[in-house]
C-alpha cells in the first residue's frame, strides 16, 4: 500500500481555489446583472410616465406642465422642452449609478 499522506491537503487547496476563481468571475457578472436590472425598471417607468402625459396632452388638450412624480422608490422630473420646431415632453431621473437620464418623445399637434 502507498503512503499518500498530504494528498487530502493538496486536493483541497486545489478545489478550494478553483471555487474562488468561479467566484471571483461570477460575482461581478451577478451584481452588474442586478444593477442593469434596476435601471431597466426605472426607465420602464419613466417612459411610461412620459406617455401618460403625452396621452394627456393628446387627449385632453391639457397644456403643457412641470411636475415631481416617484414610483417604486425612484424621483422622477417630468418637463415640457420647448425648441424652435417642436415641443417635446422629457422625464429626467438619476440612475442607480448616480447618472442623470433624460428620456424625451415629440409632442404631436
Amino acid at each position: 500500500m502507498q503512503k499518500n499522506k498530504g494528498f487530502f491537503l493538496a486536493e483541497l487547496l486545489l478545489s478550494l481555489s478553483a471555487w474562488v476563481l468561479v467566484a471571483s468571475i461570477l460575482l461581478p457578472a451577478a451584481m452588474k446583472l442586478a444593477g442593469q436590472s434596476s435601471t431597466l425598471q426605472q426607465e420602464t417607468a419613466a417612459l411610461q410616465l412620459l406617455y401618460e402625459e403625452l396621452q394627456m396632452l393628446a387627449s385632453d388638450g391639457a397644456s403643457l406642465r412641470e411636475y415631481d412624480a416617484g414610483r417604486n422608490g425612484t424621483s422622477f422630473h417630468v418637463y415640457p422642452k420647448l425648441n424652435s420646431t417642436r415641443t417635446e415632453v422629457c422625464v429626467e431621473f438619476e440612475s442607480l449609478y448616480h447618472e442623470e437620464i433624460i428620456k424625451c418623445a415629440p409632442v404631436e399637434q
